[in-house]
Order: structure tokens, then C-alpha cells, then sequence
């Protein structure tokens, strides 16, 4: 699984592993503004407990976690996760994040989308793939709206959000929604 690499002009993704882990990854997953819109917020994260985790997910035959990287530098900037996948179903749910401040805003997120949806329909013929949001994240909501994602749905109020909560949004994206995207 760990050969599998995934391309556009700008970014490569390639599966993450423990070795990948740095302590600038750990810095995002602390960091506040980067990390207010992901659950993984309530926990201090340490350099052991990240590589534990990417490990757990290297293991699972259920679970796709890419590293982004820019093309051009190799800088892993964030990560792209497929999965887990529903093999009966043929579903597979999404998740993502850019924690290098630097490459945030510009479109790189939406990019990676691209290459996990192209790789999720075309090489594991997937039928679907989901994503979720808080409502809050307006940002978000943009790159999987502009990415070919339907809103299915909105669980009022779920998570704590600074001082109020915040709704989770549910979207969607089936394979012939993904189709015609891709082709107008």
C-alpha cells in the first residue's frame, strides 16, 4: 500500500508513515487556529502519539492517509484521508487538513480532494464518498461545494464551538455526480 502516489501540477500525495511524522506536524494538530474546526482539538498531541496513529492507520487495509506535499519543494503541508472504506457499501468517507499556514487559501486543499476522488472512483471503484463539516467552517464548506460535494445533510448545534455550538454538515459526492463534474 505505501507505493501508491497520486499527482497533480501542484502536489503529490503519497501514504503517510511514522517516519513522515515531524514536529511541525505536531505544532498543526496543537495549534489552535489550525486545528479549531477538528476534533482531534481536545487532545495535546505529542511526536510518539502522531506516529502511533499514522501507523494504527498504515495498518488498516480500510484506510488510505495521504500526506500532501508540494510538488515543487516536497514540503508536507497536510494530509488527506480516505476511508474508513465500506467495501459492501462501496462508500468511503473523506477528511482533510492544510496545517503549513503558508499554503493555506490556495487551493491546494480542493486540489488534493481532486486526486482522492479521482483515485477513490477510478482505482477502487468506489460508489460514493462522504464528508463532514462544522457549519462554522465556511471555508470548508466552499472546497467540498466547489469540489463536486452535495449538502445531505445538518445535525443542528453538535460540537462546541468557541463560545456557542456549532452544526456538522453532511455532504456527498456519488460516482456519476463525480462524473459529470469532472467532464463539463
Amino acid at each position: 500500500m505505501d507505493n501508491i502516489v497520486l499527482k497533480s501540477d501542484r502536489l503529490i500525495l503519497k501514504i503517510l508513515t511514522p517516519h513522515d511524522c515531524h514536529a511541525e506536524y505536531v505544532q498543526w494538530l496543537n495549534d489552535e487556529e489550525i486545528n479549531q474546526y477538528l476534533e482531534i482539538r481536545h487532545t495535546l498531541h505529542s511526536l510518539l502519539a502522531v506516529q502511533d496513529f499514522v501507523e494504527e492507520q498504515e495498518n488498516n487495509p480500510n484506510v488510505f492517509l495521504f500526506g500532501i506535499y508540494e510538488k515543487d519543494t516536497m514540503l508536507h503541508i497536510g494530509n488527506i484521508k480516505l476511508g474508513p472504506i465500506h467495501s459492501k457499501y462501496k462508500y468511503a468517507d473523506i477528511s482533510y487538513f492544510i496545517g503549513k499556514k503558508s499554503s493555506q487559501g490556495r487551493g491546494l486543499a480542493k486540489e488534493a480532494i481532486a486526486l482522492v476522488c479521482q483515485f477513490a472512483f477510478t482505482s477502487l471503484k468506489l460508489r460514493k464518498l462522504c464528508a463532514g463539516c462544522y457549519g462554522a467552517n465556511e471555508g470548508s464548506v466552499k472546497i467540498l461545494k466547489k469540489s463536486g460535494f452535495k449538502e445531505e445533510g445538518c445535525l443542528r448545534e453538535m460540537f462546541p464551538y468557541k463560545e456557542h455550538f456549532t452544526s456538522l454538515l453532511i455532504f456527498g459526492l456519488l460516482y456519476e455526480d463525480y462524473e459529470k463534474f469532472t467532464t463539463e
